[in-house]
């Protein structure tokens, strides 16, 4: 996963309903997987101020400019208010092109 605060990350696609959103338990964001292939493509969090976003570098067409080592996180135990904050501070802001 990766994001830059700093940027933007814009999603689209050629067929929509090739596009699954999926929500877990805690429903705080929107996981989007490929229908076809079942890859996870990005994750999209609704916040107050506008959509905020994380990518899976492995879709990405210029994945191999990502060559940082990854970090493992445990979000086990964050509270809802705790994972909203972390990712209006550390995720992207994001724009669904449909």
């Amino acid at each position: 996963m990766v994001s830059d605060p700093g940027g933007l990350f814009e999603v689209w696609a050629d067929d929509w309903l090739l596009v699954e959103n999926y929500r877990f338990g805690t429903g705080t964001c929107d996981f989007l997987i490929c229908r076809r292939c079942g890859v996870f493509i990005a994750a999209i969090s609704d916040m107050t101020a506008g959509a905020r976003a994380v990518v899976n570098v492995n879709c990405l067409s210029d994945r191999e400019r990502f060559t940082s080592v990854p970090a493992v996180h445990d979000f086990e135990g964050e509270t809802v208010e705790d994972r909203l904050s972390r990712r209006a501070a550390n995720w992207m802001p994001a724009a669904i092109c449909r």
